[in-house]
């Protein structure tokens, strides 16, 4: 129990008492939300730096538990539920990872795939989809796609996946 004691105190002590006087004007700068002044120029930073994702599939269900994986981890998503809609919006370098399920319903997954396959500094591609057919997994993986997961997966897997296909197309 004095060891406690000593542990306690020491905390008190040396960690949560001040043992100088705080420069101000750093911890407002730092920490300038607590201060109630909003800065929308480091508002837009954040924003530019958050991992900007495209994810298309027909699921209305996959689609929602996807993007609130990517949500939970700060990252940008916008949603597409069909190929054409996803085609009408895209923009080289608007998104850093597209996470595509091939099998949407207007069949125009392996068509967004092939065609950004050919764009120059298009951005990696994880087909997250319902099929396990082996030739199916062949043939997107040929045409372009960085990885293949099969649905349904915990959401750490499919975003630890994603990362680590982001970082090694970063790189």
């Amino acid at each position: 129990t004095s060891v406690a004691s000593n542990v306690s105190d020491l905390i008190t002590d040396r960690i949560l008492t001040p043992s100088f006087s705080a420069d101000n004007s750093s911890i407002e700068t730092r920490f300038s939300s607590d201060s109630g002044n909003s800065d929308s120029v480091s508002q837009k930073v954040h924003e530019s730096t958050a991992l900007r994702v495209a994810l298309i599939d027909s699921n209305l269900q996959s689609l929602a538990a996807t993007k609130n994986a990517f949500d939970s981890i700060g990252a940008s998503s916008l949603v597409y539920n069909s190929g054409a809609k996803f085609e009408e919006s895209y923009e080289p370098g608007k998104f850093d990872l597209i996470v595509l399920d091939v099998l949407i319903n207007d069949k125009s997954g392996y068509r967004i795939l092939t065609s950004l396959k050919n764009q120059y500094n298009a951005p990696p591609i994880v087909v997250y989809s319902e099929s396990s057919q082996r030739e199916l997994i062949i043939k997107v993986l040929s045409s372009g796609a960085k990885s293949y997961l099969v649905k349904p997966q915990k959401p750490n897997v499919l975003i630890q996946k994603c990362l680590n296909i982001f970082c090694l197309h970063i790189k």
